[in-house]
């Protein structure tokens, strides 16, 4: 039976039966056909005269037009008439005399079959009709798909340029403005890390609802990719008023959300581009936008920013980081430094600990707070942090071999140590003779008390390998007492604040 697409509905199909020029009428109606073999799955309605089939068609919209003539020429016709005025109808033509060179031409003029009046039955007309339909709805599948971000079901990237592109146009006609809203997600990475990927999508589905609850009919709100969500905003008289849509966006951001067991909190940074004085296409529209995002993420994130010349600069900047860094490991500029670790009591030292240093040309010998950041946004974290183990593991032994038997322990952010590449490093590091105490994971005590089931899994795996954990900036105000007795770290180092609190002599 020929069912509609819809599976919501049980409604019949409603089909529009067109009849144009003299067909010669004999024997039983097509309509009648039509409805005894598909059962009453097809509602049709008889319209004669292509004329009053267009009107029909603007108050009564069709799933499908049967369009029969008894000239093949006047069918053509009438099928560009109705293409011209409803591009995505599928039509099944029915006429008197058909060739197979007739019925080709048909559907390259758009047609989705052309049958001979003759021998089409009603059997064989509701079979045309359902494959029209088919291939008409997996056409317009793979059309959404094409221009559909699957996650949210917000236009992607490619809907994205085409709905700029069709907003320049406009505001060029008019004379009027539009704005580029370029929106990433603040500390979003972090939900990630703490509540895994799964939890990660569904934040970004109610994000992208949110937004999309908060513009007009005529925006656009689109997923690039990522925790990016970039707003177009037709028509405005002043790019000022995307102020207003930008307010929105942060508080819908800034909404606490419940996924599961967590809540979570986050921001938003916005940067604004307009045209026509920030870009006169798409790709420099978005450009600017996201330039001025990174400027609100700058000054302190959970803001917006118009695009200003200078931001140009900042972007630039990043850029050519996220490049350097990529170059640095093929060019062997990063570098592990060594700091004793002093043990008073017995005045002697009791530990190496590998400092990272990244010496990037032109610019001097870079300490990691200058490029972790972005290394981790670029998703280098855990090809950063299988380095770091690899070149401590080789000093390390060396010297053990020289008679200097010190561990080395090597920091890791909580990035790194979630990404999934420490635990499987370590273990071929010692399947390749690395002694166990050679080295030893490094944290602060931010990481060791977070509620990450992830970072409870890779301090066990450790733990399991025996190989030490020592927490840095122990009493920075987040301590936890139980943590400490779940890992049983090797060794604990007293925040510098915590020790000047301390009694003289303690």
């Amino acid at each position: 039976r020929l069912r509609p697409r819809l599976p919501a509905s049980r409604d019949p199909l409603r089909l529009l039966h067109v009849v144009v020029g003299h067909p010669v009428v004999g024997g039983t109606p097509v309509a009648d056909q039509i409805r005894a073999a598909s059962c009453g799955a097809v509602h049709v309605e008889l319209v004669i005269g292509l004329g009053r089939a267009l009107d029909h068609l603007r108050a009564h919209p069709a799933a499908l037009v049967l369009l029969q003539a008894a000239d093949v020429d006047v069918a053509r016709v009438a099928l560009a008439e109705i293409k011209l005025a409803h591009p995505a109808l599928p039509v099944v033509m029915l006429t008197d005399a058909v060739d197979d060179e007739a019925a080709v031409a048909a559907v390259r003029a758009g047609a989705e079959d052309c049958l001979p009046r003759a021998t089409a039955t009603g059997p064989l007309v509701v079979r045309a009709l359902r494959c029209a339909l088919e291939r008409t709805s997996h056409a317009v599948a793979l059309r959404t798909q094409a221009v559909t971000d699957p996650l949210t079901g917000l236009p992607n990237r490619h809907a994205l340029q085409k709905a700029i592109d069709h907003a320049i146009a406009l505001a060029r006609r008019k004379g009027r403005a539009l704005a580029v809203l370029f929106v990433d997600l603040d500390g979003f990475k972090r939900v990630n890390d703490v509540c895994g990927h799964e939890q990660g999508d569904r934040v970004l589905q109610e994000i992208a609802r949110r937004f999309a609850g908060r513009t007009r009919d005529m925006d656009t709100v689109a997923r690039i990719g990522g925790d990016e969500f970039v707003v177009v905003m037709e028509a405005l008289d002043d790019g000022r008023f995307a102020a207003t849509l930008a307010a929105k966006l942060l508080a819908a951001a800034s909404e606490p959300l419940t996924i599961g067991p967590h809540t979570t909190d986050l921001t938003a940074s916005v940067g604004i581009s307009v045209f026509p004085g920030d870009g006169d296409d798409a790709a420099a529209l978005v450009r600017h936008a996201d330039a001025a995002m990174y400027a609100a993420k700058t000054a302190g994130k959970n803001q917006y920013r118009y695009y200003r010349a200078r931001m140009n600069e900042h972007s630039r900047v990043r850029t050519a980081l996220d490049a350097g860094l990529e170059r640095a490991f093929g060019n062997d500029e990063l570098e592990l430094h060594y700091q004793p670790v002093w043990q008073s009591s017995r005045r002697r030292i009791s530990a190496c600990e590998a400092l990272l240093r990244w010496r990037r040309p032109g610019h001097g010998l870079l300490l990691p707070g200058a490029f972790l950041e972005a290394a981790d946004e670029a998703g280098l974290a855990g090809r950063l942090a299988q380095w770091v183990l690899t070149r401590a593991a080789a000093t390390a032994e060396r010297m053990r071999a020289a008679g200097f038997d010190v561990p080395v322990s090597v920091n890791l952010s909580r990035r790194q140590l979630v990404d999934g590449a420490v635990v499987p490093c370590l273990r071929r590091l010692i399947d390749d003779g690395m002694a166990r105490t050679a080295l030893q994971v490094e944290i602060a005590e931010s990481v060791l008390v977070s509620d990450d089931p992830r970072v409870h899994q890779v301090l066990a795996e450790l733990a399991d390998l025996r190989i030490g954990v020592v927490v840095d900036d122990f009493g920075s105000g987040v301590s936890s007492l139980r943590a400490l007795r779940r890992v049983r770290p090797a060794s604990i180092k007293i925040d510098g604040a915590l020790a000047r609190e301390l009694p003289e002599g303690q």
